[in-house]
């Protein structure tokens, strides 16, 4: 009978593996940003969002009174 070398017999094994850890940090990053809006740091900041918007629309119309922009609290726009 033939020997099969100790390489090509785990080949598969470390594939599975590899495989399994893609599809494992596809599903995490899934979990992470499944819900933009939740106030977490990876989130979508929709107050910052809203307030460049108002800014944006004020300066348009001419208007005083323009509020200032939100500013990131350690590096995060909330």
């Amino acid at each position: 009978m033939m020997e099969i070398p100790y390489r090509s017999r785990t080949a598969p094994v470390k594939r599975i593996n590899g495989d399994r850890r893609v599809f494992h940090t596809i599903e995490r990053i899934g979990e992470v940003s499944e819900n933009p809006f939740e106030g977490s740091p990876n989130d979508v900041s929709i107050t910052a969002l809203f307030r460049t918007i108002e800014i944006d629309l004020r300066e348009m119309l001419d208007e005083s009174g323009i509020p200032p922009k939100i500013e990131p609290k350690n590096n995060t726009l909330m």
